[in-house]
């Protein structure tokens, strides 16, 4: 634990002049921010290695870059009206690990300051496109990694933050040890394949502290949005490039209509920095959302499997 400390406070100390000008060195306010940046930082890292030590993954890259420019390509699509259109985006860190039959399995893990979670739904919806973005790139082009054949594992959100707990009494060390690794649990989608969850989390048995799954008495992960088989997510991976091929159309035609979506009591315009812009008022007689209808799982799951496929370069 005090190596990572050690380490993340040198890497903290050497970013933060980088900073908007040495904004964390300007003022009494800032330097407990720092402070606090260097606490978060060094409790994450130590979460992240204890994953280590309980799994089989390892990072193979960081920052990595695909598209035009990039360290590997990026999808490319053509337009109904011949457009090509590319896409560009970095991902935070890709894991592997090999079985002992050989096979290479890919993760991605995505850094994250807040709480975020993903489901059929939100991929099925263009919600949240993301992540699974960055699993489909990653196993595309395993190739140009040098990981001809490797297999997309999971997909997943780690949170980046200095969690309090609270207790009624003083815990044992094993105790507060398992709490403080719950809190940091990660969220996203997981391949219904044991092989490659125990590869995560060795040896698991029954509900696991560091990826979202629970192992059933006879060794098969419990069926949750978290776990998808792997017909499911190829699915999945070709809904994504349809509502990519979808979206470059809408912008070829100018389509700028403001319409955000509206799902139960979520709507696009809870974070949205455009408000100003837009601004959208469902007061308005001409400003109306999109409502989206809630579905199960399965429902999501029957829909992907009976829409016809997409065509990409």
């Amino acid at each position: 634990d005090a190596e990572y400390d050690s380490l993340t406070r040198e890497i903290v100390d050497e970013l933060s002049p980088e900073l908007q000008n040495h904004i964390l060195d300007s003022s009494y306010r800032f330097r407990h921010i720092a402070k606090k940046l260097k606490r978060t930082v060094g409790r994450s890292a130590r979460v992240l290695g204890k994953h280590a030590n309980r799994g089989r993954f390892r990072p193979i890259a960081v920052e990595l870059t695909f598209g035009p420019g990039g360290q590997v390509p990026g999808l490319a699509f053509t337009l109904a009206d011949g457009t090509r259109m590319e896409l560009a985006g970095r991902i935070d860190r890709l894991d592997a690990a090999t079985d002992e039959q050989g096979q290479t399995y890919l993760r991605v893990i995505d850094y994250k300051s807040g709480s975020s979670k993903l489901t059929p739904l939100d991929v099925y919806y263009g919600i949240k496109l993301q992540l699974l973005t960055y699993l489909h790139v990653a196993e595309k082009f395993a190739a140009d990694l040098g990981l001809t054949g490797a297999k997309a594992a999971g997909t997943l959100y780690f949170r980046i933050y200095d969690p309090l707990q609270t207790t009624e009494q003083p815990l044992p060390t094993n105790v507060a040890e398992a709490m403080g690794l719950e809190a940091y649990r990660m969220q996203g989608v997981l391949l219904n394949d044991p092989v490659a969850i125990d590869l995560m989390d060795t040896g698991l048995r029954g509900r696991s502290i560091l990826i979202p799954v629970t192992i059933n008495a006879n060794g098969t992960p419990r069926k949750s949005d978290n776990i998808w088989s792997a017909e499911e997510l190829e699915r999945m991976r070709q809904h994504l490039e349809d509502m990519f091929v979808a979206a470059g159309n809408e912008i070829i035609a100018g389509n700028i209509a403001i319409a955000p979506y509206r799902l139960n009591k979520e709507t696009a315009c809870r974070f949205c920095p455009y408000t100003a812009v837009c601004q959208f008022d469902a007061l308005l007689p001409e400003n109306n959302y999109r409502w989206l209808r809630q579905l199960s799982r399965e429902e999501v799951m029957l829909q992907l499997e009976q829409a016809p496929g997409g065509e990409e370069d």
